[in-house]
């Protein structure tokens, strides 16, 4: 994985794991943070390498 892949992937992973984020994204449903991250996660491994 390239760097800017890794980072995009780390962006995903921080407003996953960040509180606020989570609620951001959270409130358009259950579990959007998280699929959130695994959508920047996957186009990071297949789109940005």
């Amino acid at each position: 994985m390239n760097t800017a892949a890794k980072e995009f992937a780390g962006l995903g992973e921080m407003y996953f794991a960040d509180e606020c984020s989570g609620v951001h994204y959270d409130r358009h449903g259950k579990r959007t943070a998280e699929l959130v991250r695994d959508a920047m996660k996957y186009y990071a491994d297949t789109d940005l390498e």
